[in-house]
């Protein structure tokens, strides 16, 4: 018997229970301490509105790494407006994080690839925050004649 998809608009309840499992929400790697405190209350809203669209798990993964580039950008931005940025970028891409896996475990799409990919945003997205952050300090976009 083939498997039945999962229905295309899930009431709250089911999503929780398919995409937010107790061993998810309880384990010890959780995506930030954060996601425990407050993410996942509120992701789960978000990923109901994702499961709705067409977008996989690794398109919502690729809006993820995106958010996190925009931390580094932002960081770019002189004066206050670039560090209030940068605090909106980062909590986008944490809720983005969190809707990624639940999106793939809603769908049943996990898969190497999209650990790949989570992986490239994290990185990728700490080591442009580390060289933004260098180069906020530095004030080079600032006063760049030094």
């Amino acid at each position: 018997m083939p498997e039945q998809s999962p229905a295309k608009h899930p009431t709250l309840s089911e999503l929780r229970a398919k995409a937010q499992p107790v061993e998810v929400r309880s384990r010890k790697n959780a995506e930030h301490w954060s996601a425990q405190l407050y993410l996942r209350h509120i992701s789960i809203y978000f990923t109901m509105l994702l499961v709705r669209t067409k977008i996989s798990a690794n398109g919502v993964t690729g809006l993820m790494i995106l958010a996190g580039w925009c931390i580094a950008g932002s960081l770019l931005i002189p004066g206050i407006w670039g560090a209030i940025l940068a605090v909106f970028f980062s909590q986008v891409q944490m809720y983005i994080d969190c809707c990624d896996g639940e999106v793939a475990r809603w769908r049943g799409t996990s898969g190497a690839k999209g650990v790949f990919l989570d992986k490239v945003g994290h990185y990728t997205t700490e080591g442009l925050v580390a060289v933004a952050l260098g180069v906020r300090a530095m004030g080079e976009w600032s006063n760049p004649r030094r």
